[in-house]
């Protein structure tokens, strides 16, 4: 039988799956009712071979313990053996010359949508034979366990039912994600979910039961968190007074919602690193580990197959028919934005709550003026410069999404929801919409008009909350640890900023099935499509921006991604390595986000931040009301906020200075062959045969050509780590006037300007130490370093002091002679040399 194979954790993932399509595709299809009754009970079979039942680890947090097939690090046998299956045998030889590639494994096809199927005949599979059971048969309820949402959400679950009990609006303290998805969109509605209003009174009398959550967990007879349990009677969800009190509380879902939740939670709570898999890994799981098991890859395809189901794009079909002009998008079913909220419940917020702009705004001038009224009107805030005090969390930052795998998969949400054929239709539509206003009318704040929104639902849902995720990331999350999600969440946030990237292509069949490549590869869900796939390519630092004037109406609507995470990026890129090792890897996320900024994106910009005279302040006005509590528009009355880019001149100016500092150090730290190379570049340079300014200068000075730009700084601007002989900076209202050198020729500071320096008349900085006397000074006496012979330094050194003390030099080092790398040239050009004489 079907189901003894499934209840065994050693039966053959592909002979268990090609048995459950021969069901769902021809017993099902036959209809019945014992076939519908059969296919409930295999329901919770699958779900608890596919993911691993659910137990309570030491620190109570619910875990899939090991065994499921998502958690198999070795890849299974895609060919079925020749033995018959158990269970209806027709078309089970249809499934003998499968390949071993993921698209033709039987795992695949069975929990996929039909659109992903790469065959001429479309036949359902669990997914739709799930969604068709579900709709058939209402009444059937799945239990799923309440403490496996994180605490957040729970809290917010709470306050669902409260809200709903009480029949009142939902306040602004409840995050709209959870609000739209426990009030509106499940099937089983709060007034409806008696077990839940049962543990909240419970929780409201017994001031004990609140820490439930820590305590041990009471299972049911029937397994309850172990696997879903089923039930067909409205009878065993009485809210009598006689009833069994309840100290596990569960949610009651459809098959449907049941599976959504428990396969997006999966990367969240995968087998833990204690306990060993059947086939023998005791090493690492996929949570924080750069390595994925063949489970994981599993998983993302799913995944990547469930984007083309629930989020569908539009056909060829659909875009003909629109013809030339924009149609608007199609609605999005209940499914579909479920999917899509469970999604961002797990994996963008799940315990993080971030603080709304409003109070943060307030506790930040409570903190900076110490006032006891800090919502003067005549209060200024300069959002751009204050942003990274402004972005406060009131929870523990532990994000879902630093698991590797969720990474992933959120890079794909994001990569698809860019991809949708119609959003550059939307975007020319409303361009052309704005151009055809007549700008006298504009003028008035009376008749300004109403563009149309030009992005997609799916991406509307998205904006608020991967706007709160760049932002906390930018914040907290660290940027030298490897695989940080401060790096995960830049490269999201510079998809997002650059849609105009997508591009058409035929289908490469080499790379159409690579996942882990700087594309993110298109599976077209229309047969008339089969040779195209949509492409967005991660743009390298040094590509030409494709941006075209008919983007203006998107770069308005996501108006706050181009300017609040900005800030905060330039705030936190100072902690980047730019030392001699990284300063290429750490120079090149720079260069990578300044890019994006060209002249005509900056120039939509700054006349949307200045929405009073511009024709896109409608679209402004909607992302802001989209962004809801975390928009950096104040609500009037509060406080005056100044949104300008200018704002952005301290934080860019002390990050260039971090740059040329650490560069002038690492040009300091040379060694002689380094040195050798940049002064034959310089000799041919002088004659015009070699550009003299090649190589990591000439890309710094690009770069601080593009950081005047976006900042607004002067065109004259000479940034101070640019001017070794500027030694002493005199700081006047903003305005840096260099005075007289007052250090010694060998770095050390004079008697004026140290007493000019104690006065406090004057400041030093890092930067103002790199002068000629100071380079070869450190080089004559620093330490030895590690690509030197440490028992040679001192011989060099002496022999060097001895030579200029006989000579009267003072600039004989011949300590390049205990660097190993010029004795190993030295040695080989000499024994060159001999060889060549001899």
């Amino acid at each position: 039988m079907l189901e003894e194979g499934l209840r065994s954790s050693t039966f053959s993932p592909a002979e268990a799956a090609q048995g459950l399509l021969s069901f769902v595709r021809f017993e099902l299809q036959d209809g019945g009712a014992n076939a519908e009754k059969r296919f409930i009970g295999l329901f919770s079979l699958v779900c608890d071979r596919l993911f691993g039942t659910l137990t309570k680890d030491k620190e109570g947090f619910l875990r899939h313990e090991n065994g499921g097939w998502l958690a198999r690090q070795n890849r299974w046998e895609s060919r079925v053996s020749n033995s018959p299956l158990p269970s209806s045998s027709r078309g089970a030889s249809s499934s003998s010359n499968l390949s071993s590639s993921l698209d033709k494994d039987p795992v695949i096809q069975l929990l996929c949508g039909m659109e992903a199927l790469k065959t001429k005949e479309k036949l359902p599979t669990f997914l739709e034979a799930m969604s068709g059971n579900t709709e058939a048969r209402r009444g059937v309820r799945v239990q799923y366990p309440f403490h496996a949402l994180p605490k957040s959400t729970q809290e917010a679950l709470m306050s669902v039912i409260d809200l709903t009990l009480q029949s009142s609006s939902s306040p602004p303290l409840i995050r709209e994600n959870a609000v739209r998805l426990f009030r509106t969109l499940l099937r089983v509605g709060p007034k409806d979910q008696v077990d839940l209003q049962r543990f909240r009174r419970r929780r409201q009398h017994d001031s004990s039961y609140v820490e439930y959550s820590n305590g041990p967990l009471s299972l049911s007879p029937r397994g309850g968190l172990m696997s879903p349990m089923l039930s067909l009677q409205k009878s065993q969800y009485d809210s009598s007074s006689n009833a069994k009190k309840v100290d596990t509380p569960q949610i009651m879902l459809n098959m449907v919602e049941y599976f959504l939740f428990t396969f997006l939670r999966y990367p969240l709570a995968t087998p833990s690193l204690d306990n060993p898999t059947p086939q023998g890994r005791t090493s690492s799981s996929s949570s924080h580990h750069s390595g994925l098991r063949f489970g994981d890859t599993v998983y993302i395809h799913l995944f990547r197959c469930y984007l083309l189901h629930y989020l569908p794009h539009s056909t060829q079909e659909d875009q003909r028919n629109a013809g030339t002009s924009f149609v608007g998008f199609p609605a999005i079913s209940n499914e579909n934005e479920l999917f899509l909220r469970i999604a961002i419940e797990f994996w963008l917020l799940g315990n993080l709550e971030l603080m709304s702009t409003s109070k943060s705004a307030i506790l930040f001038h409570e903190r900076r003026q110490k006032t006891k009224n800090p919502t003067e009107s005549t209060m200024t805030l300069k959002y751009l410069s204050d942003a990274y005090d402004l972005v406060k969390l009131t929870t523990k930052y532990e994000p879902p999404s630093s698991f590797v795998v969720v990474q992933k998969c959120l890079k794909y949400l994001v990569g698809h929801s860019l991809k949708d054929p119609l959003v550059p239709l939307a975007v020319r539509d409303c361009y052309e919409v704005s151009k055809s206003v007549n700008r006298a009318s504009i003028d008035s704040k009376d008749s300004m008009p109403t563009l149309p929104w030009c992005i997609s639902p799916v991406m509307t849902i998205l904006q608020p909350s991967l706007y709160c995720h760049i932002l906390m990331a930018f914040r907290y999350a660290p940027i030298h640890v490897s695989g940080s999600l401060f790096h995960a969440a830049l490269d999201l946030w510079l998809l997002w900023l650059e849609p105009w990237n997508v591009e058409k292509r035929k289908k490469n069949a080499s790379n159409a099935g690579n996942v882990f490549t700087n594309t993110i590869p298109h599976i077209s869900s229309h047969q008339s499509s089969k040779d195209i796939q949509m492409v967005l390519r991660t743009a390298k630092a040094n590509a030409r921006s494709k941006y075209d004037s008919k983007w203006e109406p998107y770069v308005a609507a996501n108006l706050y991604f181009y300017t609040v995470p900005l800030a905060l990026f330039l705030r936190r890129a100072r902690e980047l390595d730019f030392s001699s090792r990284y300063f290429t890897r750490s120079f090149k996320i720079v260069l990578r986000v300044f890019r994006v900024y060209t002249p005509e994106v900056l120039s939509v910009i700054c006349s949307s931040l200045d929405s009073g005279n511009s024709c896109m302040a409608s679209l402004v006005k909607s992302h802001s009301d989209y962004l809801g509590p975390f928009s950096p528009v104040l609500p009037v009355g509060t406080m005056t906020t100044i949104h300008s880019m200018s704002d952005l001149q301290g934080d860019t100016k002390n990050l260039l200075e971090e740059i040329y500092m650490q560069y002038n150090k690492t040009v300091r730290d040379r060694g002689f062959l380094d040195r050798l190379e940049a002064n034959i570049e310089a000799f041919f340079g002088s004659f015009g045969l070699a550009e003299p300014t090649a190589g990591e200068e000439s890309q710094i000075r690009l770069l601080v050509a593009k950081a005047t730009k976006i900042a607004g700084l002067p065109s004259d601007y000479q940034c101070v780590g640019a001017a070794p002989c500027r030694s002493i900076v005199d700081d006047n209202d903003g305005q840096r006037n260099f005075g007289p050198l007052l250090r010694t020729k060998s770095g050390t500071l004079t008697d004026e300007g140290r007493s000019r320096l104690i006065a406090g008349e004057i400041k030093s900085r890092p930067v103002d130490v790199v002068t000629r006397g100071v380079l070869q000074m450190d080089n004559f006496q620093k330490p030895a370093t590690s690509y030197e012979l440490s028992w040679l330094v001192p011989l060099t050194i002496e022999l060097s002091n001895h030579l200029n003390l006989k000579f009267g030099f003072s600039v004989i080092n011949l300590r390049f002679f205990a660097d190993y790398r010029n004795l190993i040239f030295l040695c080989f050009a000499s024994w060159i040399v001999i060889k060549a004489l001899l």
